[in-house]
């Protein structure tokens, strides 16, 4: 699970579209308000991964951190590849 390629992709690709589109421009809005939800619901995910981690250690659970922490980072990862997928599907 490696974000850092897939991180730097998506900022490239958004650079790219508010280099070539007016910031009034609808379909900017519009994607920037699709990001900023799913930015929204990752980060609601990620809290319950994180809440989740906390009850499994608070009642015994011996969960390796590695596998807490790949959890915790899925749902972030998860939103920016499918954030890279759809801005190259519409450049």
């Amino acid at each position: 699970m490696d974000a850092g390629p897939v991180a730097l992709s998506t900022i490239n690709l958004r650079v790219g579209m508010l280099l070539t589109h007016a910031p009034s421009n609808p379909k900017v809005i519009l994607e920037n308000r699709r990001m900023v939800a799913e930015k929204l619901a990752a980060l609601w995910d990620t809290g319950l991964e994180v809440q989740m981690a906390w009850l499994d250690t608070l009642s015994g659970g011996h969960t390796p951190w590695w596998t807490t922490s790949l959890r915790i980072l899925e749902p972030l990862l998860k939103r920016a590849i499918d954030n890279s997928k759809r801005l190259s599907s519409e450049s």
